[in-house]
């Protein structure tokens, strides 16, 4: 389609994809977990050790209208946002502990789907597990995993009701913050990211209709501890000048190549980012951090700090 068509948008195919300002959200996500990978940012549960005490073990998701005969298809862990991503994290004597499968009382069943009438799939960014038929509430459900130490949420699907939670090494179960289901919580620290409306378009070259856009973005840090956040806030700064291959969620998604399904489960075909980003076939744009700068921080209690940086992207077409 010819950009200078007079009766069509440029650079606009359908109405259902996403383009430029779109896919900033997705993959800014995606390279900050994995990046936070990359230096120890997640914290391994294990059932032998202990470590950290009472992680290991799931909870029963009790239903609002209760559970037939007391059993139930869900069971939940105290900590989300489990560590899907294989070969990520290159610290040789603190490996990721995968999933290898889980125990329901003394018997084991392997990941990813169980076995027999305990069949089950494993939602990653929850931190739950779905049986296929439901289980006693009185069932102890453990196993081993790793979570990412550090959060990182996109404010576009983050609604003003969900509730900030402690670090839950000693929450009881009794806890108020041990009551709120995983997918109405946020653990600390965390990191959200924001569009805001502060960009412009640049000329890219003589001739064409093709624009290199300047987008800020904002990143909210909270954390439960002044360390933290001074922490995060280094390392958001110090990405001045770094460059991102943006890649084209719209082909990943039709493609399924995405390493999570619509269910949170890891997919046979999917593909982590540090190959999504380099695959010649899914790469959509290139982009640098212009600038970083630290926009205001802020002290709400003894417990909750927060940092806000903004970045500054040079997107190019």
């Amino acid at each position: 389609m010819s950009e200078f068509d007079y009766t069509k948008f440029n650079h606009i195919t359908n109405i259902n994809e996403k383009y430029s300002i779109s896919q900033v959200e997705d993959n800014l996500k995606h390279f900050l977990d994995w990046s936070f990978l990359q230096i120890d940012g997640y914290v391994n549960v294990n059932m032998v050790s202990g470590t950290p005490p009472g992680l290991y073990t799931l909870k029963p998701q009790i239903s609002p209208t209760g559970n037939l005969a007391n059993k139930t298809n869900t069971w939940e862990g105290p900590v989300k946002d489990w560590v899907y991503e294989n070969g990520a994290g290159f610290n040789p004597s603190k490996n990721i502990n995968p999933v290898s499968g889980i125990y329901l009382n003394s018997t084991y069943l392997p990941a990813p789907t169980g076995s027999g009438s305990y069949g089950y799939h494993i939602n990653y960014p929850l931190g739950k597990i779905t049986f296929d038929n439901p289980v006693s509430v009185n069932s102890l459900v453990k196993l081993n995993y790793a979570y990412r130490y550090i959060q990182i949420y996109k404010s576009n699907e983050t609604v003003w009701w969900k509730e900030l939670t402690r670090t839950l090494y000693t929450s009881t179960d009794n806890s108020p913050y041990s009551q709120i289901l995983s997918n109405h919580k946020i653990q600390m620290p965390f990191i959200m990211i924001e569009i805001i409306s502060r960009n412009n378009q640049e000329a890219y070259e003589l001739g064409s209709s093709k624009n290199m856009i300047t987008q800020d973005i904002l990143l909210h840090i909270f954390t439960e501890t002044v360390a933290q956040r001074v922490s995060l806030m280094d390392i958001l700064l110090t990405q001045k000048d770094k460059g991102l291959i943006l890649y084209d969620i719209n082909k990943v998604v039709k493609n399924t190549v995405y390493l999570l399904n619509y269910r949170g489960e890891k997919n046979p075909s999917g593909l982590p980012y540090n190959q999504l980003v380099t695959n010649s076939d899914y790469q959509y744009k290139t982009c640098f951090i212009k600038s970083a700068d630290t926009i205001e921080m802020n002290n709400f209690s003894t417990s909750l700090f927060n940092g806000i940086v903004r970045w500054s992207l040079k997107i190019y077409p």
